[in-house]
């Protein structure tokens, strides 16, 4: 995969939040619920799932409700009402929450440990558009291996969010 960063000793890439599995496992999350609305025999449950995916595929990263029931409806002829956007607004948080466990799974199958300390100065190439400069590590989230990282301009308490594997020790 061209342009990705690995740490070393990593034997499998970072999970990716809208990943096929991802989007399964948010479909099955919702499924119960889905389901029930449907009315419909569990004999279709993979194509429900293989429905709901499709339309979290297609909404990106705005899983809203509304627009999870949109998409359901015009390509694959559900008739959503309230109550179903009501169901699919949960999509996002469960997409977080499968996502945050993946990649648990991901740090704890490949031993990942941090190497930079709090206070530590990094760069950031994949930052570079919003300061070129040296950061610091603010935060350090190992059960997930990223880092909160600010720069000099930013006000106290702020930071940007990074995945370990684009943090990099500044030159000294």
């Amino acid at each position: 995969m061209s342009g990705q960063v690995t740490l070393p000793g990593i034997q499998l890439p970072r999970p990716k939040r809208h990943s096929d599995e991802s989007r399964r496992a948010t479909a099955l999350a919702l499924l119960p619920d889905v389901q029930r609305w449907l009315n419909e025999p569990a004999t279709r449950v993979e194509d429900s799932i293989a429905q709901m995916m499709s339309a979290l595929q297609s909404c990106g990263s705005d899983l809203d409700g509304y627009r999870l029931a949109r998409a359901l409806e015009q390509t694959h002829g559900w008739d959503p009402d309230a109550e179903l956007v009501e169901i699919l607004a949960d999509a996002d948080f469960q997409a977080d929450r499968i996502y945050e466990a993946e990649m648990k799974d991901w740090v704890l199958n490949n031993s990942v440990v941090l190497e930079h300390r709090l206070c530590a100065a990094v760069n950031i190439p994949t930052l570079s558009h919003v300061h070129c400069g040296s950061w610091k590590v603010t935060s350090r989230r190992d059960e997930v291996a990223r880092y909160g990282v600010c720069h000099p301009g930013m006000r106290c308490g702020e930071e940007y969010i990074v995945d370990a594997e684009n943090v990099f020790a500044a030159e000294p």
